[in-house]
């Protein structure tokens, strides 16, 4: 079951998010953002009026995806993360110069790296694919500039899947490893998940918290309302 409440940014939603375990008893993840943890376990201990976490514990969506897939022995794999993919698009940039037209000044340059390191970092977040690059290509025949761009950037895309592939899982796939893996885990089934925080909601996480929704006791997403 998905809940959503909203309410303004200045609304203590930590208040109404523990009071609200509190009433309910039982087990519950709270949800936030990696960079959040910390501040969020404080506040938990101090609503919870308590100097330990038994019941509730505090997690990202990535460390909740990781315990689920260590639940079920898959989380042994060889993981790329944004680091790794910058220095793994820096060689295929070296080894495909020749390639580029458009991008051909730009191509040796830090920041154009660490472009295509966001870009691929979003494009598969947003559960976005060739197909629909080849479709905006054919609906770019007016616009020969950007025609040259959109090839060039499925170049890269497929020559970094390529040299990923049964080598490396990175950190969008590891999304969908455990996304996939949340219907048969015995982790979150029945529990209540609190959900706070987040900003931006990708398709990706979006899956993750349908996928939750049908095996929790509860999700209760709490989203800002201006």
């Amino acid at each position: 079951m998905l809940k959503l409440f909203a309410g303004r940014e200045n609304i203590d939603k930590e208040r109404f998010i523990y009071d609200s375990i509190k009433e309910r008893g039982g087990e519950a993840f709270v949800l936030v953002p990696n960079q959040y943890t910390l501040v969020a376990e404080e506040q938990a201990l101090r609503y919870l009026e308590t100097d330990c976490l038994f019941d509730v514990e505090i997690l990202s969506m990535n460390r909740l995806g990781l315990r689920i897939l260590q639940e079920q022995g898959t989380e042994s794999v060889n993981m790329l993360d944004k680091y790794g993919r910058f220095m793994l698009l820096s060689m295929i940039i070296r080894e495909h110069s020749d390639d580029f037209e458009l991008f051909s000044r730009a191509a040796g340059k830090v920041s154009f790296t660490s472009m295509l390191n966001d870009f691929i970092s979003e494009f598969k977040q947003q559960d976005c694919s060739l197909d629909e690059i080849d479709e905006m290509l054919g609906e770019s025949g007016d616009e020969p500039v950007l025609g040259a761009k959109l090839r060039e950037l499925k170049g890269v895309i497929e020559a970094y899947e390529e040299a990923i592939k049964d080598r490396f899982t990175d950190s969008e796939d590891y999304i969908a490893m455990y996304v996939g893996a949340i219907k048969d885990s015995k982790l979150v089934r029945g529990k209540s998940i609190w959900i706070y925080g987040y900003d931006n909601i990708t398709p990706k996480f979006a899956d993750a918290v349908m996928e939750l929704a049908g095996v929790a006791e509860s999700v209760n997403f709490i989203i800002n309302r201006s």
